[in-house]
């Protein structure tokens, strides 16, 4: 009687360890997807930071060709009128150029 006791009590302590290995693995992997999603957003925001700053060097890059290409055309002899709509650019935009 004393050994079929003691087995249940074995297979008990057996199932409960089970039990506890199942719940922190499952604890484990719970942690694992909750870093791999915050990775992820952190990868998506360094993905847009870098999106915005190339965006904003294109337009500063294209803002000084614009400049230059005002202030040539300008030295060459010809009117404001004439470099807005050579290059296409408004005529305020010209003059407020040409004034720096």
């Amino acid at each position: 009687e004393l050994l079929r006791v003691q087995r249940g009590e074995e297979a008990r302590k057996e199932k409960l360890k089970h039990q506890y290995k199942m719940a922190l693995q499952e604890l484990e992997q719970e942690r694992k997807a909750k870093e791999e999603e915050r990775k992820a957003k952190e990868a998506e925001k360094k993905a847009k930071e870098a999106e915005r700053k190339a965006k904003e060097e294109a337009l500063q890059r294209n803002e000084e060709i614009q400049r230059i290409s005002v202030l040539s055309l300008k030295k060459a002899g010809y009117s404001g009128e004439e470099i807005s709509k050579m290059l296409n650019i408004p005529l305020t935009t010209i003059e407020s150029i040409i004034s720096i």
